[in-house]
């Protein structure tokens, strides 16, 4: 019933969510993918994220904040769902570590549709669902590839929950939520890499305010994914800071220079910290340099701004 999004306020009006969260475990429970007992997990995960789609408040915030609570919580259901995915992304790897922590995997390309662009972006989402690139590591088993669709599927689910500040209660449950997509960006797995950063795209998409409450560390971490600029990661971050960091444009200069002034302290928290450390390494100065290209690229008040105030240049 779920695979028609059209029916999701008919599941929701059912009763359907509560059993379904029910049945997944509590985020503390799970740290590795012996712990999911697959396939009903797995089908939970699917079943929720196919629901989400539908984008319906309603059906958004029964997920998000069960029976009116707080989604903030450390029990939410999103942690649950995020320690699920994070856990089986490492179906591929044996449970290797992911390059700068976190969530790591790949997508199998069955799953690829559950992890698809954000609306408005879906040009950059296409070629840079990084999820049809494939993996640089061996071809999982069978159970391996059902836990690696589970995996994106949760960076998905969570991503289609953060769109809304109606359904989370805040912006601060949203940025908690962008913060805690952010590791899967550093996935050694490029398909479950393409799913975080696409998910990221998508509440960009729909809620940049959401996204600028965390501004420092979305600029980071997107940081770190330039720099080949033949790459689906480079695109879909590239298309995200371009989001996150034009000019509000308008009339208003008073308004302009306020929106400057932000993106400005935003890029000295997390760039400038690192080109002027000295115990910086030097792959952080390198993702810090592409991301003042970045920025100079899409904002040159911004971007100008970078370029005086740091030495390096």
């Amino acid at each position: 019933i779920a695979e028609d999004k059209g029916r999701a306020l008919s599941l929701l009006h059912s009763g359907a969510v509560p059993p379904i969260l029910a049945l997944l475990p509590a985020a503390a429970a799970v740290s590795g993918p012996a712990d999911i007992a697959m396939p009903l997990v797995g089908l939970c995960v699917e079943v929720l994220e196919r629901m989400a789609q539908s984008e319906e408040g309603s059906v958004l915030k029964a997920i998000a904040a069960p029976g009116g609570g707080d989604a903030s919580a450390a029990g939410a259901p999103w942690r649950a769902v995020l320690a699920i995915g994070t856990a089986a992304s490492r179906a591929n790897e044996g449970g290797a570590e992911v390059v700068g922590g976190g969530a790591e995997g790949a997508e199998g390309a069955e799953g690829a549709e559950g992890a698809e662009g954000a609306e408005g972006a879906e040009d950059v989402a296409g070629v840079a669902g990084v999820g049809a690139a494939g993996s640089v590591d061996a071809q999982p088993s069978l159970d391996g590839k059902n836990l690696l669709v589970t995996a994106c599927k949760s960076l998905s689910l969570v991503s289609l929950l953060a769109t809304q500040r109606s359904a989370v209660g805040s912006q601060a449950a949203q940025g908690q939520m962008l913060q805690a997509l952010l590791p899967a960006t550093k996935s050694k797995e490029q398909r479950v890499r393409g799913a975080a950063l696409d998910a990221v795209l998508r509440v960009a998409d729909k809620d940049v305010a959401a996204c600028r409450a965390v501004l420092p560390a979305l600029i980071t971490a997107l940081s770190w994914q330039l720099g080949d600029e033949e790459s689906p990661s480079h695109r879909i971050a590239l298309a995200t800071l371009h989001k996150l960091l034009q000019p509000e444009g308008g009339d208003d200069k008073q308004e302009e220079s306020v929106h400057t002034q932000a993106l400005c302290a935003a890029c000295e928290a997390s760039l400038s910290k690192v080109l002027r450390s000295n115990s910086a390494t030097w792959e952080e100065h390198v993702a810090a340099v592409h991301g003042v290209t970045a920025v100079l690229e899409t904002n040159k008040a911004v971007g100008g701004w970078l370029l005086k105030q740091e030495s390096i240049f």
